[in-house]
């Protein structure tokens, strides 16, 4: 499987939430970030040689990174489209401040269903109150997109410092086990909605592998 996060405009939540779907559903992550120091955060998160960077530099094929997440930020370049075609799903994570906010998401959104039909938004670090007006904009834009909402939460962003999945962190028991209680249905819920792609291209993979076996198709 292949699964594209990603964000026209930073600070959305797209890194926290590529991270951990990423080391829930045991994918290696790959990412634009070479500045801001994703490497250097989430080194620690993954086994060795799962966690890598794509610089300007580097030539970038996405097909040669089976059972990824691409967790990229920024202009729609080449390698964001080459991400886009080849993933089975591409994530849009949505942080809402003000309708400003909306612009680049919706941008973001309209460019990526250009390349793929299975775009999902996330709403995070939303204020509640302001949830249903997103939801409304979205709608009116993306009347058939999958939308799903993962609370604001501050403890979201101790995932680098545990080492630990969104759901993992409920383990520690606490204050995160009572914090996140409400979180985790929503969590779980994005999680399944993901790992139906991961299954389809898992069985697609195994349907296809006998036919490499004998050589091809004649």
């Amino acid at each position: 499987m292949r699964a594209l996060f990603y964000s026209i405009k930073g600070g959305q939540g797209k890194t926290t939430h590529a991270v951990s779907y990423a080391k829930h559903a045991r994918l290696r992550l790959v990412t634009n970030d070479h500045q801001n120091g994703t490497l250097e955060i989430y080194g620690g998160v993954f086994p060795p040689g799962h966690l890598t960077a794509v610089r300007p530099e580097d030539s970038f094929d996405p097909l040669r990174h089976p059972d990824t997440v691409f967790d990229f930020a920024g202009y729609l370049d080449g390698r964001v489209i080459a991400a886009a075609r080849a993933s089975d799903v591409c994530v849009v994570p949505v942080c809402f401040q003000s309708t400003a906010d909306m612009v680049p998401a919706i941008s973001t959104v309209r460019a990526l269903l250009k390349l793929n039909p299975n775009v999902t938004v996330v709403i995070n670090n939303t204020e509640r109150d302001v949830i249903p007006l997103v939801r409304e904009i979205l709608g009116e834009q993306f009347p058939d997109l999958p939308v799903f909402v993962v609370n604001k939460s501050r403890y979201v962003w101790r995932l680098a410092d545990e080492g630990r999945t969104l759901l993992e962190l409920v383990t520690l028991g606490g204050l995160y086990e009572h914090t996140l209680r409400k979180m985790i249905p929503q969590v779980e819920a994005l999680y399944r909605h993901l790992d139906r792609f991961r299954y389809r291209a898992e069985v697609d993979r195994t349907a296809f592998e006998p036919i490499r076996l004998f050589g091809g198709l004649r």
